[in-house]
């Protein structure tokens, strides 16, 4: 709930939306701009190399984010103190463990999802096939949903927010 209301999720959804128009952009310049007059086949390369930068660029900043989104969620709970308050109620361990990485992935998920409109934008190009596209999202998705698990899983064994950081980057 706290975290659908920050400013900091939405600024950041801006900007790896604007990262990715950019990347269009600069593919643009780099292929397109000053040629003469493309074939459909050009458009068509041109289509697939949009794809294939967005999908890049989707999958490193997930490989980032989803680690850094989850490594303190229990870390901090220790840190304050609060992790034996949360172990006194009613829930169960998982509950308590599917909640923590459901909240850590919710606003991943609403990253990976952002993206989704530039690439059906370049999907009009042509070069790219719907069902390449959706095993792209799904692939992207479960990579953060990967990321953010391990995290929670070393953030049970760690006491730093950015040992927990360091361990999953070393593991992926």
């Amino acid at each position: 709930l706290l975290t659908s209301r920050r400013w900091q999720v939405y600024a950041g959804r801006v900007l790896f939306v604007a990262g990715l128009l950019a990347g269009l952009t600069l593919v643009w310049l780099v292929e397109i701009a000053g040629k003469p007059t493309q074939s459909i086949r050009s458009q068509v390369a041109v289509g697939e190399t949009f794809f294939y930068a967005i999908i890049g660029t989707q999958l490193a900043v997930v490989l980032l984010a989803a680690p850094a989104a989850t490594a303190g969620s229990i870390c901090q709970e220790k840190t304050r103190g609060t992790l034996s308050h949360v172990l006194v109620t009613d829930l169960s361990n998982t509950e308590i463990v599917l909640g923590k990485l459901a909240a850590r992935f919710v606003p991943v998920f609403g990253m990976v999802a952002s993206g989704l409109p530039v690439l059906f934008l370049s999907m009009l190009l042509g070069g790219i096939d719907p069902a390449a596209l959706s095993a792209a999202f799904l692939i992207t998705s479960a990579v953060g949903l990967f990321g953010c698990a391990l995290a929670l899983a070393f953030s049970v064994w760690g006491n730093k927010t950015h040992e927990v950081l360091l361990a999953t980057y070393l593991v992926f």
